[in-house]
């Protein structure tokens, strides 16, 4: 996911063993106050294609 997120230029951070359980990996995902609600529904709809492919 990480990488398909960069593609469409999100930064996120993977999360993975041993940080967090095996199979159990996660993305770290920062928002602050200066994001626009357009780019914070981009995030939303890309993470919604990314979980679909």
């Amino acid at each position: 996911m990480k990488d398909f997120l960069y593609k469409k230029g999100i930064l996120v951070s993977a999360i993975r063993y041993p940080t967090v359980p095996k199979n159990k990996e996660r993305v770290r995902i920062s928002l602050n106050s200066n994001h626009t609600e357009e780019q914070i529904n981009f995030l939303i709809n890309t993470l919604t294609e990314a979980m679909n492919e």
